[in-house]
């Protein structure tokens, strides 16, 4: 239901900002659209002066980027707000995290031009850390990584119902692994269309047991 006392549908967009939050504990397992309906919730509680946009079902003006799989903690997801009057940020983003639930954080906003590139379009690869035990020797895995990108390396990838054969050049732009001693590593990975992380180490899957997914930020590339 949209509340008249926090966003009008008449007003027009005159400022846009962009929010960065975090997403860790238990809210890792919420889908997008779970996280999308609490952001939603908190906005109207805290009365920020979103635009409505008009149609059979308004909603507020607001957009998303790249959905993470789930399982995946993050300190680096964004999304847009559109506002028919400036507001005070700083004082939104506090009132927004006394009502958001344990593990779910606004960590910074700011204003940008109307006329940006929309998240999606920009942020499209994504920094990975995945936390392991080796269950095998760290050399053996470290070659198995190195030699993955030089043997031409392919995928099977599922887009639209659909699933095809792709080269693992052509979304991974790097992956590296790191002794943590004790059986422990952390391979670091940067993707492209945000995959999953566990689809690109499947061929690792006897050799590690994935322990923790964290996304650290996105990037435009």
């Amino acid at each position: 239901m949209i509340n008249n006392n926090t966003s009008v549908k008449t007003k027009d967009t005159l400022y846009r900002a962009r929010f960065k939050y975090a997403k860790l504990q238990d809210m890792k397992y919420l889908s997008q659209l779970d996280i999308t309906r609490i952001i939603k919730q908190i906005l109207f509680l805290v009365k920020a002066p979103v635009v409505i946009k008009e149609g059979f079902n308004p909603q507020l003006k607001i957009s998303f980027g790249r959905a993470l799989p789930l399982g995946i903690k993050s300190i680096c997801e964004y999304f847009d707000l559109f506002l028919y009057q400036e507001s005070d940020l700083d004082k939104m983003i506090k009132d927004m995290n006394k009502k958001f639930p344990s593990g779910l954080k606004i960590l910074k906003g700011q204003y940008i031009s109307l006329k940006e590139e929309s998240i999606f379009s920009s942020m499209n690869t994504g920094i990975f850390k995945v936390a392991v035990v080796l269950n095998k020797d760290f050399e053996l895995v470290e070659a198995k990584i190195k030699n993955l990108m030089i043997n031409q390396a392919k995928i099977n990838f599922t887009t639209k119902n659909k699933e095809k054969e792709i080269l693992l050049a052509t979304i991974l732009r790097s992956i590296d692994i790191k002794n943590r001693g004790k059986n422990q590593a952390i391979i670091s990975l940067v993707l492209k269309d945000i995959i999953d992380p566990k689809k690109i180490l499947a061929f690792l899957n006897e050799d590690i047991k994935i322990s923790n997914i964290r996304c650290l930020e996105f990037l435009n590339t």
